[in-house]
């Protein structure tokens, strides 16, 4: 897979990554993916559930649509 590529942004501010690109990333139709912004470039990452707070991967609980992990839990009460 080719690590950098060049596309035509379309009238509504897309562009289309490349089939070997979301294999590579295991990035399927209608998953997440987090869009960051650096110093002149744009980062795309599938997006993975992490705690609101902290970023912490596991010991996750759901709660209105946000995850929060057992640390930062008992932290709020």
């Amino acid at each position: 897979m080719k690590s950098s590529i060049t596309r035509t942004v379309d009238e509504f501010g897309r562009i289309s990554l490349p089939i070997g690109m979301r294999r590579a990333l295991d990035i399927n139709e209608r998953d997440e993916v987090v869009v960051e912004a650096g110093e002149g470039c744009i980062i795309i990452k599938k997006s993975s559930k992490s705690c609101v707070f902290c970023g912490k991967l596991d010991n996750l609980t759901e709660f209105n649509g946000k995850c929060i992990c057992a640390t930062c839990k008992s932290k709020l009460k």
